[in-house]
């Protein structure tokens, strides 16, 4: 180890250690006034966070200032959040780490009776809590916007996974008594996907249907009306007749068969007309590309709003 010299009197001391006893017995000063005087550099001894530049601690001769004032400024500097990123990441994909966290998981759920009980009862303290906690954490669309990528990449890479999200789903709303069924939590939904506003297509078939003669067509589609856990774009109550506009894009066979949904775009049609027909409304459904052509478009709600039941 190379010995260290004191700049004031050039007496060789072994250590850090002996050095500021040195100072403080031979020359009555502290280490921390010595360190300022000889090794002190620019900015040192100045919060590294950006706006704070608060006082930072001292330590001693070797290691000199903290680089931060506190624990909070710590945990915010942008190149530490970086590294605690890229190390989570690494752990997180480690092979050996994945497979102990799973068996830790499957021992807590098969051994820790409390913890079970826990997550299993239904309105307790800790579920309360929990709802609540997420309930104000997705208020915030950044928060929303993670999530919401988190679960793509999920489904990227399993698809699986996005099939059986999608057959839950489908119980759920095969279920009564679920919350999926209620009008309120429906019409949450909508007004979270759509934002309250119209689409394209259903503005231009709103535009037809008030140039058409005899039409008690009225938009419904903000989820004002339901038929059946439906919610059809136009209804005509009074005929009993609807018209659903389909979206080219997500009524497509490829985005439906990534939810397990395998009906060719006839039966998928079919079967919406049939749903209607079971509580007496007869439906006419137009696809996106439909809309475009105004003359055509209008014709086929013409004939549709002449037709019988």
């Amino acid at each position: 180890m190379n010995k260290l010299v004191c700049k004031i009197c050039n007496k060789e001391c072994k250590s850090f250690k002996s050095l500021a006893a040195h100072t403080r017995q031979k020359h009555k000063i502290s280490k921390k006034n010595y360190y300022d005087n000889f090794f002190k550099t620019k900015n040192e001894g100045k919060c590294k966070f950006i706006g704070c530049n608060n006082d930072t601690r001292f330590y001693n001769l070797n290691r000199g200032y903290s680089e931060f004032c506190s624990q909070k400024c710590y945990n915010n500097f942008p190149e530490r959040l970086e590294l605690a990123k890229k190390i989570a990441t690494e752990r997180m994909n480690n092979p050996v780490n994945i497979k102990l966290s799973s068996e830790n998981c499957k021992k807590q759920w098969i051994e820790n009776k409390e913890y079970i009980k826990l997550m299993t009862t239904k309105n307790s303290e800790f579920r309360i809590k929990q709802a609540k906690w997420q309930e104000d954490k997705y208020k915030d669309p950044k928060e929303r916007r993670k999530t919401s990528e988190s679960i793509k990449k999920a489904y990227d890479k399993k698809p699986e996974l996005r099939i059986k999200a999608a057959n839950h789903s489908k119980k759920m709303w095969d279920d009564p008594n679920s919350k999926f069924n209620t009008e309120e939590y429906l019409i949450k939904i909508m007004d979270f996907f759509r934002k309250g506003k119209k689409s394209k297509p259903e503005k231009n078939i709103e535009e037809i249907l008030l140039e058409v003669e005899g039409s008690f067509f009225k938009y419904t589609g903000d989820g004002s009306f339901w038929i059946n856990r439906k919610n059809p774009d136009f209804t005509d109550v009074k005929n009993k007749k609807v018209i659903e506009v389909f979206g080219d894009y997500y009524h497509s066979e490829p985005f439906r068969k990534k939810y397990g949904d395998i009906l060719s775009n006839e039966q998928h049609c079919i079967n919406r007309i049939n749903h209607f027909k079971e509580s007496g409304y007869n439906c006419l459904i137009l696809w996106e590309h439909e809309t475009k052509k105004f003359e055509e478009c209008k014709n086929k709600i013409i004939k549709f709003i002449n037709e019988e039941l």
